[in-house]
């Protein structure tokens, strides 16, 4: 094991926080912390985490829990399991758990249906997220790691095929608008189970990291009597990094993700290629998203991460372009300016462009923007974005309406230390 949170119970309790991160959106509040240490910590450890977390949370009953701790609750269940400890809220933690099984096994026995009959066509794949977390082993069981849906990834030009597949077995494609456009097709079953197909492995403005740049370096696990491929635990922890702290929805600073990487770096630091982590980094300019993230995971949880890899991190300039997808996909994303909106079109553009192998150029762009711009004034999440500029101006002045913020302090930062 590579990382400390196993060998020393105390220090998952103990936050270190002598590094903090440039950009604070996104991460977990000192409470959800706490909830996170009684998931990784060991013996009464564990207990005095969780009643820290109701104390700060101010819950009372168990159904005052919101939904983002209930995702990390079964977890926190076989913990105190493991180390024998009571609790009032066990038996309701324990349905929750077995709640959890059901649904993800669920989940599991459609997938293979999925990947049997893309294998049955030729069509390769790759199982992303959630699902290969469990499949290679990083929880106990099904019940610890709760699952929204499928995500299973393909080559673009499978997409006419898989999608004729997936009409076979009944399922239906749902969602239009850019998300399907240009990260994954939504569909689902007659059972009410939702499948993303994905094209790539990021949500735009993301640099288009595809099927091929994964397949190379990726694993067969067993997986209900068969194999699935899954992303090498180096992607696997990439993918984390940078997609599980991403704001959906309703849902502001989802927290999951530390978990998966608190797993990931316990159970296979040792198979990790630091290397190609910030090669990749580089490559697909993802470098503040990576060293933000795991700056935060070796301060806060002390979990293993080279100090090289961060002083390579932290080594590399950064220009305002690089922290588009990034501000994108925070918790006020949609509180842009009107020049970071363009930014933000520009590098959809050419997302759209890397997907579909087409060049970026202003012949292409032109007849993109149009339809953009169409969107922006036609449907609801565009309104929704008119309606955040127009109090923008109301309450910070135009300038603030029409200019970037000056990142500055992000783009020319002095070097930090992460001990």
């Amino acid at each position: 094991m590579s990382s400390d949170l196993s060998s020393d119970p105390m220090h998952a309790c103990k936050p270190t926080h002598t590094w903090e991160p440039e950009y604070d959106d996104l991460w977990p509040n000192p409470e959800r912390e706490w909830l996170l240490r009684a998931a990784f910590s060991e013996g009464e450890q564990s207990g005095i985490a969780l009643n820290r977390w109701r104390e700060l949370a101010g819950y009372v009953q168990y159904d005052q829990i919101d939904y983002l701790s209930c995702r990390i609750l079964p977890l926190v269940y076989k913990r105190l399991q493991q180390s024998n400890l009571d609790d009032p809220w066990m038996p309701k933690l324990r349905a929750l758990h077995r709640y959890h099984w059901a649904k993800v096994k669920t989940k599991q026995q459609c997938l293979v249906k999925v990947i049997d009959c893309f294998d049955s066509a030729g069509i390769p794949t790759l199982v992303l997220k959630g699902h290969a977390l469990l499949a290679s082993g990083y929880y106990a069981d099904a019940g610890e790691r709760p699952l929204n849906d499928l995500d299973v990834m393909i080559r673009p030009q499978d997409v006419a095929a898989a999608s004729d597949l997936l009409s076979e077995l009944k399922w239906t494609q749902v969602g239009t608008g850019p998300h399907a456009e240009f990260h994954a097709y939504e569909w689902q079953d007659e059972n009410g189970i939702k499948l993303d197909l994905h094209r790539k492995l990021l949500p735009p403005p993301y640099h288009a990291i595809d099927l091929d740049h994964l397949l190379s370096t990726s694993q067969s696990v067993p997986f209900f009597g068969r194999s699935i491929r899954i992303p090498d635990p180096t992607h696997l922890l990439m993918h984390c990094l940078v997609h599980g702290r991403m704001h959906w929805g309703e849902i502001p600073k989802p927290f999951l993700w530390v978990a998966d990487t608190l797993q990931i770096l316990a159970k296979s630091g040792d198979e990790i290629d630091w290397a190609r982590l910030v090669a990749d980094a580089k490559r697909f300019a993802i470098v503040f998203d990576i060293r933000e993230s795991l700056g935060y995971i070796k301060s806060h949880f002390g979990a293993f991460v080279p100090d090289t890899c961060l002083d390579e991190l932290n080594a590399i300039s950064l220009t305002r372009s690089d922290l588009v997808p990034f501000f994108r996909w925070t918790t006020n994303h949609e509180k842009h300016s009107i020049l970071e909106l363009k930014d933000l079109l520009r590098a959809d553009f050419h997302c759209h462009q890397q997907l579909n192998d087409k060049p970026a150029n202003l012949r292409n762009y032109l007849p993109y923007l149009a339809r953009r711009t169409q969107r922006l004034i036609t449907t609801e999440a565009g309104g929704r974005r008119w309606y955040f500029l127009k109090q923008k101006a109301k309450n910070e002045g135009i300038a603030a309406t029409v200019f970037r913020p000056d990142y500055a302090h992000v783009t020319k930062r002095s070097r930090r230390e992460f001990t």
